[in-house]
């Protein structure tokens, strides 16, 4: 029965869908026409494949953030590009100044002998501990604003988006007073973190920061899909909003995967021993899974003594991965493993405990849960960066030719849109080449391997050593 499912998913359906919600619906940030539309094409596709669909209209608390203003003051005035992060709290219009302290990750520990009271922080941006948590800690020790520095190779210049809002789902009346954020936090790119870094390593640092966003309750759009076979049910999540741009990764390939999945098990329905229940949630960006802590609160009962597994689908278009990075519940973890052997022969297969991580919203109902996401080795990720260098480097030599590096590493047309670590990295690379290059064309035009220039010898006599060897060799 497998292998015949399989066989039925078409994945020239999900190319379709994903073309189709990216080319149309870009941006879909929870709260926005471009989310209602798509909560909207959901529906259709749950109704197209004979499953009961209906759309939730619920409020949400949620965030529209937009660049943020970065500037070094001292020791030099420079300027960095920067992204408020989502329910960051809004500086004064003459923005926010301090001294600059780094605290590592973010953690209580990484505050020990250090003074931040009154003071802006710069951490690393990661998951241990999260944003939000980064956040709150800095408050607590007294920090006036966050900077999280984006992580990724050292000439990373992409900048990230995010939220920082504590509170998962909407906060209540309580939480709202305590599980909020306390302060203006923005993101930098990993480069901009360094240049930061190596300021700090010489003496102090005084930076201001602005912080542009609109926080507020909108009427969100949530989709819910149902195949009904038996009471019990197994239940597919995935969040349909998305951040600006297209997202096709995150998550229109996991939408459109969920689409095909209720097409193919409708066909079959008269063979499933259990329902199926889909649910397209909203406020998973800017809202910390507004939607799926929702349908948890108001179905508690049902999918406590109905739901038999929750699978979350997000960011599984990733191509060209290597590595299969599964995470359950240990209920769940020796049958799919038994699919993961059978399925996935040329993938390197590795198992987590199921963090409180995406729309993971359902440990306290007691849903045994799973999902899994592609990744690559550290030796691809090694190689994928020597070939960036590959493709960079004849574009730096271009340039070079054309009179050298900008100031911004990227004034030749042909270098948009490459990082500025990776242009000058390559130039390094091709000059080092070309100094190579000179030195063999020497050693061979005096017939020799050995050093031309010996120590203490004038420029005439290496003249003549270089003739004596020429009519020799």
């Amino acid at each position: 029965m497998l292998e015949k499912i399989l066989a039925e998913l078409s994945v020239g359906n999900i190319r379709a869908h994903v073309k189709h919600i990216v080319e149309t619906m870009p941006s879909r940030l929870a709260g926005t026409p471009n989310a209602a539309r798509m909560a909207a094409y959901s529906a259709e596709q749950m109704t197209a494949a004979g499953l009961k669909a209906r759309i939730e209209t619920i409020p949400g608390l949620v965030s529209f953030p937009r660049e943020a203003e970065l500037t070094v003051l001292t020791p030099d005035e420079k300027i960095l590009p920067a992204n408020t992060f989502g329910h960051s709290l809004e500086t004064p219009p003459e923005g926010l100044s301090g001294e600059l302290v780094y605290v590592g990750s973010g953690h209580f520990a990484d505050y020990d002998g250090k003074d931040v009271a009154g003071k802006i922080t710069l951490s690393e941006l990661s998951y241990s501990p999260g944003r939000h948590e980064k956040q709150r800690i800095a408050g607590i020790m007294g920090s006036t604003a966050q900077i999280m520095r984006n992580w990724g190779f050292p000439e990373n210049t992409a900048l990230p988006l995010g939220s920082v809002k504590p509170a998962w789902g909407n906060p209540t009346p309580e939480t709202i007073k305590t599980e909020m954020p306390v302060m203006p936090c923005i993101g930098i790119s990993r480069s901009a973190g360094g240049y930061l870094l190596d300021l700090l390593g010489k003496g102090p640092v005084r930076v201001r920061l602005r912080t542009h966003v609109e926080n507020g309750w909108r009427d969100l759009q949530m989709t819910v899909g149902e195949l009904a076979a038996a009471e019990d049910f197994v239940l597919i999540g995935g969040h349909q909003d998305g951040w600006y741009g297209e997202g096709a990764p995150d998550n229109a390939a996991g939408n459109a995967c969920m689409y095909e999945l209720a097409r193919v098990f409708a066909i079959h329905r008269e063979k499933l021993r259990r329902g199926l229940v889909f649910g397209f949630w909203t406020g998973h960006e800017t809202g910390t899974m507004v939607a799926s802590s929702w349908f948890a609160d108001r179905n508690w009962d049902r999918v406590r003594e109905n739901a038999v597994a929750y699978m979350m689908i997000d960011q599984p278009g990733m191509l060209g991965t290597s590595r299969w990075s599964a995470h359950s519940t240990l209920e769940l973890r020796d049958f799919h493993q038994a699919v993961e052997s059978r399925m996935l022969r040329n993938r390197i297969a590795e198992w987590h405990r199921a963090p409180k991580t995406g729309d993971s919203s359902f440990f306290g109902v007691g849903i045994p849960t799973f999902w899994a996401e592609g990744g690559f080795t550290p030796e691809e990720l090694a190689a994928n960066r020597e070939r960036d260098l590959r493709v960079v480097a004849p574009l730096a030599r271009i340039h070079l030719r054309q009179g050298g590096l900008g100031l911004d590493g990227r004034a030749h047309p042909h270098l948009r849109g490459v990082s500025v670590g990776a242009v000058h990295r390559a130039g390094a690379a091709v000059r080092l080449r070309r100094r190579r290059r000179s030195v063999q064309k020497s050693h061979r035009r005096i017939g020799g391997g050995g050093t031309v220039r010996r120590a203490g010898e004038s420029r005439p006599t290496r003249r003549r050593v270089r003739r004596g060897r020429a009519a020799t060799g």
